[in-house]
C-alpha cells in the first residue's frame, strides 16, 4: 500500500488522485505504529520534500502545501537523519509562512465546524503537527502567533473535551503554548493573558476531576500529566502580573525599585503585565 501510495504522490498528472496520497501519507504520520514504516520508505526525502518545494500555483496548491507541511513535521520531529535545516530554511519562506498560516486557519475552520478547499479538518489533525512544527522549527513562533492561534487556543480549551481525540489534542495544545511562551516575547504572553489562557487553563483543566468517569482507567493516569502541564503554563503566564503586584506591597515591595518609577510609566508597566 505504501509502495502505491509513493507512485500516486508522485504523479503530478491526476492532481487529485495526488492529494488523495498526500492526505494519507499525512494521516499516517499522526500514527506513532505507521511513522517507523514511513521512514524507511524514505517518503520525506523521495516524496513529500520535492513536491513541497516543486514551482506552482501557489492559490491552487494551498491545500497541498498544507497537507505536505503537517506530514513532513510530524515525520521530522521523531528522526535525526531528515534534513531539518533545510525545512527549517523552507518555513520561513514566503510559501513556508503561508502554509504555517493556513495550518493555524484550519485549527479556526476546526473549531467552526467548517471546511476549507472543502476539506473538514478536525482540531487533532492541525494541532499535533502544529506542536511538532515547533519543535524543529521555533523560529515559526511569529508566525503562528501572528496567524491567530493564541485567540483559537482560547477557543478550544472550554470545550476540547467535544472534538476526536481530546486528550491528545488538549496535551498538544497546552505544549504549542509553552514553546510560544518558551521563545521568550514578552508580548506573545500578553496576548495569552489577554486571551484569558490562565483562566481558561485553571478552569477548564486544573479543575478536572482525577477520575473523570468520562475516560477509561488508563486515560487517567493521562490526565494528571495534563494538569501538571496546564500548572506549569498558568504559573509562566502569571509570573510577571505576580512579580508586579508583590513589587507594590507595601511590606513585600518595600525595596522594590517599581516605587521609584514615574506613575505613567508605571501604568504602561502594568498594562503590559496585564
Amino acid at each position: 500500500v505504501l509502495s502505491a501510495l509513493k507512485v500516486m504522490a508522485k504523479d503530478s498528472n491526476f492532481p487529485r488522485l495526488r492529494n488523495v496520497a498526500i492526505g494519507a501519507m499525512n494521516t499516517l504520520s499522526r500514527s506513532a505504529r505507521a511513522i517507523a514504516r514511513l521512514q524507511e520508505a524514505r517518503v520525506v526525502q523521495e516524496v513529500l520534500f520535492p513536491a513541497l518545494t516543486e514551482s506552482s500555483d501557489q492559490h491552487s496548491d494551498e491545500l497541498r502545501k498544507l497537507t505536505l507541511t503537517c506530514a513532513i513535521v510530524n515525520l521530522s520531529v521523531h528522526c535525526d537523519k531528515l534534513d531539518k535545516e533545510t525545512l527549517r530554511r523552507w518555513v520561513m519562506s514566503d510559501d513556508g509562512r503561508v502554509a504555517v498560516s493556513n495550518m493555524v486557519h484550519c485549527f479556526r475552520v476546526a473549531l467552526n465546524n467548517e471546511q476549507w478547499h472543502l476539506v473538514s479538518f478536525s482540531a487533532h489533525s492541525v494541532v499535533h503537527p502544529l506542536h511538532n512544527l515547533l519543535l524543529v522549527c521555533p523560529s515559526a513562533v511569529a508566525t503562528v502567533v501572528e496567524a491567530g492561534f493564541i485567540p483559537e487556543l482560547a477557543r478550544f480549551l472550554p470545550v476540547f473535551d467535544q472534538h476526536s481525540h481530546p486528550l491528545e489534542t488538549l496535551e498538544g495544545a497546552i505544549r504549542t503554548l509553552d514553546l510560544i511562551v518558551a521563545a521568550g516575547d514578552a508580548q506573545h504572553e500578553h496576548l495569552a493573558r489577554r486571551a484569558g489562557l490562565p483562566g481558561l487553563l485553571h478552569a477548564g483543566v486544573l479543575e478536572m476531576p482525577d477520575n473523570d468517569w468520562r475516560y477509561e482507567p488508563e486515560e487517567q493516569g493521562r490526565i494528571r500529566h495534563i494538569k501538571r502541564l496546564a500548572a506549569r503554563s498558568v504559573a509562566r503566564l502569571v509570573a510577571v502580573p505576580v512579580a508586579l503586584l508583590m513589587g507594590q506591597h507595601r511590606r513585600l515591595g518595600c525595596d522594590s525599585p517599581l516605587l521609584a518609577l514615574d506613575p505613567d510609566v508605571l501604568r504602561l508597566i502594568v498594562l503590559l503585565a496585564a
